[in-house]
């Protein structure tokens, strides 16, 4: 701990730290052009009255480092001159937003009033980006009660998807060279439930030129919703049905599908002015079945009967590989049948009962009262928001989501499989004025991804490694005798595969991010600088699956893989118990002060 410690306070002073916060800056002139100095320049966050106020320099420059992001009221005063407000400023996350205020000639008791809105285009940096807000994405055709607002950002420029709309690639960089930060904290992991624009205000995207302080070409951010002097509230449920849908060409009958989603939401004072909280419950429930069709063996190759292969084009002829001499009429005898390969016949796979004949091509179908996917979710958002003082505001945010599956198994007989993913993340920031030139901004992040598979979902619980061994007397598997979801790898060339994902904690990633950043104003100049510590922590204690063994029946030996499996004579096989073993890492950088 101690050391840890001192690593964080030795990287604090000496690397740029990241966060989500935005800079206003600007200059202030009079109807000549000339500059103002000593001008008082106030911002106020319309929602939560929070100020912060600094004092224009020599050349009427000004600058207000570390904003929430939001809308604000600017307002200008200086001795002679007319006061000047600046209304419905939106500040963007991460944004560097420039706002020159030009004084007219008069008392400070009169004022000129101006709406500003958002910036059409940035002008002070190299930077590019795009993004969108709560309100776009909740009112856009194209969003959904969906962890990760993927379908509405390849609307925007340089952004395309792959893998499924998993992963992302900006500006042609690959999903390795784009970082994802939510309220400032980067999410490395795969810890990306907890995503849900719904709760959140704003997502920029910086597909190129990425400032210095940030490791990765391309950059996506998030920022959460807070909450303000206004109560404000939503409800939302949607239904998705397939009653009008298609059967699907390949299924005897259709497969309903069902998804019901919905949210509600609701944000305020607790203090006028001091406290704000959001607050929100969403949740995803699909009532879905599968279907599924699989290769199975024939009745006769069942029982050991593959005369059909001699009628094939060449003829397959299955051989006895203790004498390398074909069996009479490619039948193998009854009592040359493996036992255990005979008790995993009976037991788990099941006859063909889609089509009779000697066709092996899905000819085996069932339907899994589940759909393919997650069976439900449910999520909750919280975030304070408190205003200490005029020198001090602070806010934190937690998010939680469980969700549980119930996905098919090899077939009915092997049983499904479940999972329970538990993903958190929470954030905490300080922001502190110290004087109008000197800000300083602490954040701390946590983000937790646990997954266990092979407990009972929905009242399902999977086929047990022990029991299954036990049943069909297989030996020199499982030494350890676990009691976790599991069963043998049998590899069967041309036909269904036996298999089952193995049960226990599959994953459990704990990230840590520590940050310090100081803005420090000195005449012309601003000097940021801080630091970042970033802890990762992986442990999913695992299995692997040729714990229960792994056999692979290729023909081989035989002719054909399921006389070889009958026979009981696979062409390979293994056991590898093997634990995964925890993965912890600590990343610091080093650069010196920068100067903006």
């Amino acid at each position: 701990m101690i050391r840890r410690a001192f690593l964080l306070l030795l990287a604090s002073t000496l690397m740029f730290a990241q966060n989500d916060l935005a800079t206003m800056r600007g200059v202030i002139t009079d109807q000549s052009g000339a500059t103002v100095a000593g001008a008082l320049v106030n911002a106020t966050n319309t929602a939560t009255a929070a100020a912060r106020e600094v004092t224009s320099n020599d050349q009427g420059e000004f600058e207000i480092p570390y904003l929430v992001q939001g809308t604000y009221r600017l307002t200008v005063i200086a001795g002679g001159f007319q006061t000047f407000v600046a209304q419905d400023v939106l500040i963007r996350a991460r944004e560097l937003r420039r706002l020159d205020a030009q004084l007219t000639i008069g008392s400070a008791s009169s004022k000129v009033d101006v709406s500003v809105g958002a910036a059409v285009i940035s002008t002070e940096g190299s930077q590019v980006s795009a993004g969108f807000n709560n309100t776009q994405f909740v009112n856009s055709a194209l969003s959904q009660q969906t962890f990760f607002p993927q379908s509405y950002m390849t609307t925007l420029p340089s952004v395309q998807t792959q893998n499924g709309n998993v992963n992302l690639r900006f500006a042609g960089q690959g999903p390795m060279q784009i970082a994802e930060a939510m309220d400032g904290i980067i999410n490395d992991g795969a810890n990306n439930l907890v995503q849900n624009m719904n709760d959140f205000e704003d997502l920029q995207v910086i597909p190129v030129n990425n400032t210095a302080e940030y490791s990765r070409v391309g950059q996506f951010t998030m920022v959460s919703r807070g909450g303000g002097n206004q109560f404000h509230g939503r409800a939302e449920y949607d239904l998705a049905n397939s009653y009008f849908n298609a059967r699907s060409f390949f299924t005897p009958t259709k497969t309903p599908f069902k998804e019901h989603r919905g949210l509600a939401n609701v944000s305020g004072p607790i203090i006028k002015d001091k406290l704000f909280f959001y607050g929100a419950y969403n949740f995803d429930r699909v009532p879905a079945s599968s279907y599924y069709t699989r290769n199975v063996a024939t009745d006769k190759m069942r029982g050991g009967d593959f005369s059909d292969y001699l009628r094939q084009s060449p003829a397959v002829m299955i051989k006895d590989p203790l004498t390398n001499v074909a069996f009479p009429g490619n039948m193998i005898p009854g009592n040359r049948i493996n036992p255990v390969s005979q008790k995993i016949q009976d037991m788990f796979i099941p006859r063909a009962n889609r089509q009779s004949g000697t066709s092996i091509l899905n000819n085996y179908g069932f339907t899994e009262p589940y759909p393919t996917d997650l069976l439900k979710w449910d999520g909750v958002t919280a975030r304070v928001d408190y205003r200490m003082s005029d020198k001090n505001q602070m806010f934190g945010r937690f998010i939680n989501r469980i969700t549980p599956y119930v996905l098919a198994g090899s077939f009915e007989q092997l049983g499904e499989w479940t999972r329970v993913r538990n993903s958190s993340a929470l954030v905490f920031n300080d922001t502190y004025t110290f004087s109008p030139t000197v800000v300083n901004s602490f954040q701390w992040g946590w983000s937790r991804d646990y997954i266990i598979d092979g407990d009972t979902v929905d009242g399902v619980t999977p086929t047990r490694a022990d029991a299954a061994i036990s049943a069909i007397g297989l030996e020199g598997v499982n030494p350890q005798g676990l009691k976790v979801m599991g069963f043998p790898t049998i590899q069967l060339a041309g036909l269904q595969m036996l298999s089952q994902n193995v049960g226990g904690v599959n994953g459990n990633r704990n990230d840590q991010q520590f940050s310090n950043t100081t803005s420090w104003a000195v005449s012309r100049h601003v000097f940021k600088f801080g630091g970042i510590l970033r802890y990762f922590h992986d442990h999913p204690q695992g299995i692997t699956a040729d714990t229960f063994g792994n056999f692979n029946f290729t023909g081989s030996l035989s002719g054909n893989s399921y006389s070889d499996f009958l026979l009981g004579l696979p062409a390979s096989s293994t056991r590898q118990p093997d634990y995964e073993s925890p993965l912890n890492r600590v990343r610091i950088g080093f650069l010196f002060p920068g100067h903006v």
